[in-house]
């Protein structure tokens, strides 16, 4: 059991009796409360900036399924003229790129890594982008941990998590420019 969820249990255990409201909070509602009231992430805009600016990375995580989240990210972003290096295990090529199988495959080149891969994946490929030198990290909203948030912790990395690469790869379009026109007015976007 993790962590949150024991000390989930803890608290409710210890907390009185409702009376006349069966009280349920779901584990998405969880998630959205403390998204909202945890403190902002530091993250600067210099440092995302400088994340993008070569315009080359791996997206970790990059799906076959055109509709899951990975896929939609490397396939903005080549679309975007960015060059992409496409890591998932279970495929050789996406449309006629090459797929790595693991963050180790990567070549030389790459120095930088976007993970968008479940949770529980998220910790491994973090080492795996340590111990190939990789010093640019942007781990996607949902995909970060708490290990793997400490992995990075004192490390000298670039980190970015917490934020959505939509809303700072340009031209950012749509729903992605509505998100950071809101972000910007509660004063969630980075500075």
């Amino acid at each position: 059991m993790n962590k949150l969820a024991g000390k989930w249990q803890s608290f409710t255990a210890a907390a009185p009796p409702f009376t006349d409201i069966s009280f349920r909070l779901s584990h998405k509602m969880v998630i959205f409360v403390l998204y909202f009231i945890k403190p902002a992430v530091m993250t600067t805009l210099e440092q995302i900036e400088s994340f993008l600016a070569p315009k080359k990375l791996a997206v970790v995580g990059a799906s076959r399924n055109p509709k899951k989240f990975g896929r939609v990210v490397y396939e903005d972003l080549k679309g975007k003229g960015f060059t992409v290096w496409a890591v998932n295990p279970n495929a050789e090529k996406l449309d006629a790129d090459p797929c790595y199988p693991d963050i180790a495959s990567l070549p030389p080149e790459v120095d930088r890594v976007f993970i968008v891969t479940p949770p529980e994946k998220t910790a491994g490929n973090v080492k795996q982008a340590l111990d190939k030198g990789i010093r640019n990290i942007w781990i996607q909203q949902r995909s970060d941990t708490l290990e793997a948030l400490e992995m990075l912790k004192d490390k000298d990395v670039n980190l970015i998590h917490d934020k959505c690469i939509f809303m700072f790869a340009a031209p950012v379009k749509g729903a992605h420019n509505f998100h950071r026109f809101i972000t910007r007015l509660f004063g969630r976007y980075p500075k």
